[in-house]
């Protein structure tokens, strides 16, 4: 039980780093640290399927798919990004977001969840780490290799296509200093 508290409280302080950075690459190795920290309190639950595919989806593909984002995207224009997310009507979204986010918090809270039924929901449950395996190397394995390698080739792509851009930019860098 201590140590889900020590995972909760990770997780919570891991999150609140991850949107309170000023640095894009900051914040993506705290949301490395909190897809860590939730893995391990999935792992507490008795859920090693869902522990591995937090491991393996978001911390694995889903967070290299950021810093991608972070390292094509031109920061050095930072002003006019900060100026188009600050509008009134993003912030009455946000604002009403966080309320509903909330009211489910406090509407959990009130109610309370027992967590020993939890436990033995896991405990009772089959092994679907085992069926999953056997159906993805086995039946669908060909599907799952070029998807794969589709994925490979547009990351390839997309850093190719980033270089250009680059390229293009020095180019006119040096015909405009002429």
């Amino acid at each position: 039980m201590v140590s889900f508290y020590i995972l909760a409280a990770i997780t919570l302080i891991s999150s609140l780093m991850v949107i309170s950075r000023r640095n894009p690459m900051h914040s993506a190795l705290w949301l490395l640290v909190t897809f860590f920290s939730l893995a391990g309190i999935y792992l507490l639950l008795s859920a090693e399927f869902i522990a591995a595919v937090q491991i393996i989806i978001y911390a694995g593909g889903v967070l290299v798919l950021y810093i991608f984002v972070i390292m094509l995207v031109d920061l050095s224009k930072e002003a006019a990004l900060r100026a188009a997310f600050h509008k009134p009507a993003q912030v009455g979204f946000a604002a009403l977001f966080a309320a509903m986010v909330m009211a489910v918090v406090l509407t959990v809270a009130k109610r309370g969840i027992e967590p020993s039924r939890i436990q033995e929901a896991a405990v009772n449950a089959p092994d679907t780490t085992r069926a999953f395996a056997h159906e993805l190397f086995l039946t669908y394995l060909y599907p799952f290799e070029i998807a794969s390698i589709l994925l490979l080739v547009a990351m390839i792509g997309s850093v190719i296509l980033a270089r250009r851009g680059v390229a293009a930019a020095d180019t006119v860098r040096e015909k405009e200093a002429r």
